[in-house]
């Protein structure tokens, strides 16, 4: 589950969501150039809450502290408030008859489809689903061994990143499924130095993050207290050797949920997640310095064509060849 949440429509500002301790679930909005104050949206709330995004109205899921589930919708414009007869946990979809369906995570492909991603002691797996579904999908399997993944979901494309552990080595490795299928898997970086954690610790990987700016796919890993990046300009065959990015980042990265009613593809920018600060979750990490329109976009969805062939940066984000092994 994610603690924090970007989204953003195309007519509208960015949102971030995040729970506070004191004030539950905050949000903050960023517009003319800066974040607003946070305003407490459901102070009531536990801390496990999700966000989804249709129809440019917000859904906010949350049970409060008695365990009663509760729906907030909205836009700019104000928020409406609801009790919800549901039992479910984690992320919930909205349907366009206004339903939920519960089978999550899950990541909008088009309108009326989307998929759910989940990861258990058979590894990580993924079903396809469309608001008309009527039987249960079968699953797609992608890897085994996987202690953490990230995705890129556009409407021709699924790229998957995730980390395994292997034969005594930690394996940062890439799969992409195309109308062609599923390709077979490109192992990015592995290392037998690393093993796989969720801390700060010098020698444990933390997660991995997977974005598209530009016809560039990056696939990212935080490797003890380092952030190393490659990247691949022939759509994921092959990665460049993963360098140290160069440019600050805070001491407490975290991936938050990046949602958006804009159709993605790689040719701009397209993330289901972005680095935010985890003591400032709206305080978003490394996509503004590589893409610096993040904070534009929604603004000005026609100035993307003139900018999708302008040369990728190189340094000063990046430097030194973490070597195999």
């Amino acid at each position: 589950m994610y603690h924090a949440y970007i989204a953003g429509m195309q007519a509208g500002p960015l949102y971030a969501f995040y729970h506070d301790n004191e004030n539950g679930i905050c949000q903050r909005v960023y517009e003319r150039g800066r974040w607003s104050g946070a305003l407490s949206a459901a102070m009531e709330a536990a801390p496990g809450f999700s966000v989804s995004l249709y129809g440019g109205v917000f859904y906010v899921f949350y049970k409060d502290a008695k365990g009663r589930a509760a729906l907030i919708s909205g836009d700019k414009a104000g928020y409406r408030r609801e009790t919800v007869d549901n039992d479910a946990t984690g992320h919930v979809c909205i349907s366009k008859q206004g339903g939920m369906l519960t089978q999550l995570p899950f990541y909008t492909v088009k309108e009326d489809h989307f998929i759910s991603c989940s990861v258990t002691s058979e590894g990580l797996t993924y079903k396809e689903f469309s608001y008309t579904t009527e039987t249960e999908p079968q699953s797609v399997h992608i890897g085994s061994g996987v202690g953490d993944y990230s995705l890129i979901v556009t409407k021709e494309r699924l790229h998957f990143l995730y980390l395994v552990k292997d034969r005594g080595k930690t394996r940062l490795i890439y799969k992409q499924r195309n109308p062609a299928g599923l390709t077979a898997g490109v192992v990015v970086w592995e290392s037998a130095s690393y093993s796989m954690g969720y801390g700060r610790a010098a020698e444990s990987f933390g997660f991995c993050w997977l974005f598209a700016v530009r016809h560039r796919v990056y696939a990212a890993v935080m490797a003890g207290r380092d952030l190393l990046v490659s990247y691949s300009d022939d759509d994921g065959l092959n990665f460049a050797k993963p360098f140290k990015y160069l440019r600050k980042i805070c001491d407490r990265p975290m991936k938050a949920r990046y949602l958006t009613d804009m159709e993605m593809n790689e040719n701009t920018f397209a993330a289901c997640e972005v680095l935010v600060d985890e003591q400032a979750p709206s305080d978003v990490q490394v996509v503004p310095d590589i893409y610096p329109e993040f904070y534009l976009r929604e603004f000005a969805p026609n100035r993307r064509s003139e900018q999708k062939d302008e040369p990728q940066p190189e340094s000063p984000y990046w430097e030194g060849w973490y070597g195999q092994g």
